[in-house]
This record gives structure tokens, sequence and C-alpha cells, in this order.
């Protein structure tokens, strides 16, 4: 989802955070504003097809990091409690990979592949959207965050660095916080943060 967050952050406004280093820990976000009592309807993005047998080799602790992530999700911007899309997120390929199919409330669409890198012992996540951004991110768990930071290209050929911080929260949401950097990592700034709750 996240070149597409990242064009409805901009639409409403996200503003931006003030710079800080690689090695700050991940951003303390506020809760959202209180949700509206009909929030309005967002087609839901189709569910896993995958019928791959669970592996046996991919059954693993450190395999399960993300799995908080798992599920079914309206997403709502992080100030202001608009709903921004929903989310899918899936296991696949016998549990070696989560899939992600986002869906913007504007219709817009993007899916991503994150899997464990056993050799590099990291978090891997390639996403691409209909427009053709691509992105691709690394990492691992944080201080009981999921820390993926990396690679950003517009489909105009003009990259950056991105950093996402997915966070579960005790009442069983999710915060997913994106900061950028475009001077090579010496500052970033906050540039998208969604609410994920889990819908029925």
């Amino acid at each position: 989802m996240i070149r597409s967050l990242l064009v409805a952050c901009a639409v409403a406004a996200c503003g931006g955070a003030a710079g800080r280093s690689p090695a700050a820990p991940p951003p303390t976000v506020a809760p959202a504003a209180a949700m509206p009592a009909s929030p309005p309807p967002v087609s839901p993005a189709p569910p896993d097809t995958d019928a791959a047998p669970p592996s046996a080799a991919c059954a693993g602790d450190e395999r399960r990091a993300f799995d908080f992530w798992l599920g079914r999700w309206r997403v709502h911007h992080g100030r202001t409690g608009e709903v921004v899309g929903s989310n899918t997120i899936s296991r696949a390929e016998g549990g070696c990979a989560l899939v992600e199919r986002w869906r913007s409330a504007r219709g817009t669409t993007g899916r991503s592949f994150t899997a464990w890198d056993p050799h590099a012992r990291q978090w891997v996540q390639h996403w691409v959207d209909a427009r053709g951004a691509l992105i691709d991110l690394r990492g691992g768990p944080v201080d009981g965050a999921m820390v993926l930071t990396g690679r950003y290209a517009e489909p105009d050929g003009t990259e950056s660095l991105l950093r996402g911080t997915w966070t579960p929260q005790e009442d069983g949401t999710v915060v997913q916080a994106f900061e950028r950097s475009t001077d090579g990592g010496a500052t970033w700034s906050t540039w998208f943060v969604g609410i994920y709750r889990r819908q029925p």
C-alpha cells in the first residue's frame, strides 16, 4: 500500500516532522482522531488465493515476527481519522511470505511481497503500484515494532530513502508510519501515518 498511502497522505496534508537521524527509535504516534459514526464505504481488497500447503522450512519463530500485520484492515489517516483505504495481508507460498493487497478509497491499488531472508537474516519487502512506483525495504524487529528501510523509486526515476515502521498496539490496531529522506539519510521527515483497524 506504500505509494498509494503516501499519495493519500499528501492529499490529506500530513505535514512533515522534524528531521531525525537514521538511528532514531521508531516514532511514537498519537492515537488517531475520533472515527466518524458512519465511515465511507471502501471496497475490500481481494482475498488471498494461494493454496500452497504449509512449509516446514518456514515454520521458525523468526518468520512469524510480522504476523501481527496479517488480516483484513480498514486504514485511517493517523491525524484526521479519515478512511484512506483497505488492505489485506495474507500468508503465501506455504507461509514463507506475506502478500499485501492495497486499495485506496479513491480506487488506486498496489501490492507488496514480504519475506524473511535467511541468509541476510533480515525481512525484505518489495512493493509495486499501478503507477509503476517501486519500493525495496530491508530490516527487522526493533523494540516491538517492524522497521524496514530502503529505496523508493518514483515512476519518473527520482529516488529517495524510505523508512517504514509497523507497531502493534494493545487495542489490536497497528500503526504504520513512513518517513522519507532526500539527503541520503542525514534527516528524515514524516510522510504518512496510518492506523490499521480490523474489518469485521
